[in-house]
């Protein structure tokens, strides 16, 4: 026990053995409890896992009520009034193991006093909570994990929550509630009486209305011009993923509830609120609570709007916290990550403006970090080398194996590949040749530090190391760019030849994230580099410029004159024919978002702005502003107006 927390005694002593028995699923029980845990979740709550995406609702669902998440039923009277009982009350028989939690709620009640019964979900909850928010001590006080100073970091972590979300973790709603004591502003004394108030977790939305009556709500340019920033927002604010898609009902839950709350005098004179009976616990572990408020699940009513959308957030949570479970401790993890939340939901404020998001998948830092900052200089030695040995067995587990296994799965992923590549080519020939669409590009090749970020160390991990590792860093994009220059080459050798130029695309990742002076040392010098290389081979670049590139046009001005393509995502046209038009053939800036959401006559009329600007004295390709990935990228009839638009005025006479 000086290390670690006996996971043997899962069931002894927490009310989440119930919980693990009664909801987790197998697999995740299998990874993360007690083997007679999972045994238990494998017989009372199956999963059926599926890689299947998106995955078909059963015609049977049923939204969850609120008023029946465990962490509310705690607070029901009527839970109070019958002993708990497992769903199976004794699994030995299937399992083939003699303990398998079914004497927990027995062990709880004689922790109570009682005898003759078992504990009632509401003991049990009031034991979980008690001892988990420092107001006993816990029964294994002595152990660490359990110790005084454990529950100190508990309650730290979870006090944010606590005291200012108004405990919406176990889905209090329609709004958390807090009791805060106000002061005298004259001589700084503190009441003893708590003024009860709306959590940080509420829809008052009367700010962002009055500034919405004064003209002062934000507008994007696009949907996806919305997505980006407030994904930027969240990472910045504490999120590790987030994303926005429709709003579903199935999401939410059928009903609202919070618990009811009584006040109770404190020995320092202090009025607190409880949802169950302070006195009668601490006298002699009597539990009594005060049941739940519960409410419609109605928007309009309690929010003042209907959801359109959602912002949907993901919270790494600590590993090593979770690894001492069942204890204290381990609730420390998701209590700061329920706490970080409050500075997230600000985000879903009427204050901002958001059109959709697509379902296109998007770049995750959550797997990319495969590569240690330790292992900078084995990288930049051989960095194929260290890709081929170290890289791709750590993304990849069946490349891991010895051989041969590692060797068919090589032969099979790359036949597979071939196949895909003969289906992309048959389908890009059939629109050359039937409809007269060519194909813009030949191949592409990633920038040295994109490569790094997006695939190595994770775009979290590179920018520590900018601060951290810089000259490693630096070393290590250099390094790579022979490497970007030879995959780039490859490809236009491995093409069939044409009349015209070869053309490598290059999507740019980060540099509208990066500070003008790491641009300029950690990614011009190599982009520059690799520019002039393709262009010295023949081949003509088209980099996608990604995101707002005003700021670097003094830059792009050094490239080779009229040597290559340029698709802008965001810039204002005539800006950038006066400063770029004389350096490299300009296309892109016509918003996607509006052949999706746009009329027709909206359409046209941007597409006679963008060709006024742009097309006197050429050097300019009509296109929009990012690729379209699919159907629902545009309506047919836009696509198809633009297109007789510009074919007919786009036309140098």
């Amino acid at each position: 026990m000086a290390n670690n927390v006996s996971r043997r005694s899962f069931f002894k002593t927490s009310l989440m053995g119930a919980v693990a028995v009664a909801v987790a699923s197998a697999a995740a029980a299998k990874e993360t409890f007690n083997p007679l845990v999972a045994e238990a979740a494998d017989v009372v709550a199956p999963i059926k896992e599926t890689s299947e995406f998106p995955y078909t609702v059963d015609a049977k669902y049923q939204r969850f009520p609120g008023n029946k998440i465990y962490y509310q039923r705690v607070f029901d009277t009527e839970e109070n009034k019958t002993p708990m009982k497992f769903v199976h009350d004794d699994v030995s028989e299937i399992t083939g193991k003699k303990d398998t939690g079914k004497d927990l709620p027995r062990i709880n009640a004689e922790k109570l006093g009682i005898k003759g019964r078992n504990a009632t979900v509401s003991e049990t909850g009031v034991i979980f909570f008690s001892q988990h928010d420092g107001t006993v001590l816990p029964l294994r006080q002595k152990e660490l994990g359990w110790r005084a100073l454990d529950v100190a970091l508990c309650t730290a972590a979870w006090s944010v929550e606590y005291n200012y979300n108004g405990f919406t973790a176990p889905g209090s709603g329609p709004a958390g509630v807090i009791a805060h004591y106000p002061i005298n502003p004259e001589t700084n004394e503190m009441a003893k009486e708590p003024v009860v108030i709306q959590g940080m977790f509420n829809w008052d939305n009367s700010k962002a209305e009055e500034r919405q009556s004064q003209g002062r709500q934000w507008k994007f340019n696009s949907a996806d011009e919305a997505s980006l920033i407030m994904k930027k927002a969240a990472r910045f604010l504490g999120a590790d993923l987030a994303g926005i898609a429709p709003y579903d009902d199935r999401w939410t839950y059928a009903n609202w509830s919070r618990p009811k709350s009584r006040p109770f005098k404190m020995p320092n004179g202090r009025t607190v609120y409880a949802p169950f009976n302070i006195e009668k616990f601490l006298k002699n572990q009597e539990v009594e609570v005060f049941g739940l408020s519960v409410f419609e699940a109605d928007w309009e009513k309690y929010a003042g709007f209907q959801p359109k959308s959602v912002i949907a957030m993901a919270f790494e949570m600590d590993y090593e916290a979770y690894r001492t479970a069942p204890s204290v401790l381990h609730s420390a993890a998701p209590g700061k990550a329920y706490s970080n939340m409050a500075l997230l939901f600000p985000l879903g404020s009427k204050s901002f403006h958001y059109l959709n998001e697509s379902n296109i998948v998007q770049y995750s830092d959550e797997n990319a970090e495969v590569m240690s900052s330790e292992e900078y200089p084995e990288f930049i030695k051989d960095p194929f080398r260290f890709m081929v040995e170290k890289v791709l067995p750590r993304k990849y587990s069946e490349l891991a194996k010895d051989s041969p296994a590692k060797d068919l799965a090589l032969a099979k992923g790359a036949m597979q590949f071939g196949m895909y590549g003969a289906k992309k080519g048959a389908a890009e020939a059939n629109l050359i040749t039937q409809y007269g669409i060519p194909m813009l590009f030949d191949g592409l090749a990633i920038m040295p530090l994109d490569w790094i970020a997006d695939f190595f160390r994770g775009i979290k991990g590179a920018f520590m190391d900018m601060r951290r590792r810089p000259e490693e860093l630096l070393e290590a994009a250099q390094a790579l760019t022979p490497l970007v220059i030879r995959f780039g080459m490859g490809q236009m050798f491995s093409t069939p030849p044409k009349a015209n130029p070869k053309i490598i695309l290059l999507p740019l990742h980060l540099p509208t994230m990066l500070k003008t002076a790491d641009f300029d040392k950690f990614y011009w010098p190599m982009f520059k580099t690799i520019i002039e290389a393709f262009v010295a081979n023949g081949v003509i670049p088209m980099p996608f410029y990604e995101g707002d590139w005003s700021r670097y046009y003094d830059h792009l001005q050094d490239l080779p004159a009229k040597k290559t393509l340029g698709w802008f995502e965001h810039g204002d046209p005539k800006e950038l024919k006066q400063k770029l038009g004389n350096t490299m053939c300009i296309l892109g800036l016509f918003p996607l978002t509006l052949l999706q959401y746009g009329t027709k006559e909206e359409c046209i009329t941007k597409a006679k702005e963008l060709l006024d600007d742009l097309a006197p004295g050429g050097g300019y390709i009509f296109s929009t502003d990012k690729e379209l990935l699919s159907a629902a990228d545009g309506k047919a009839e836009n696509i198809i107006a633009v297109n007789k638009f510009v074919m007919e005025y786009g036309i140098y006479k």
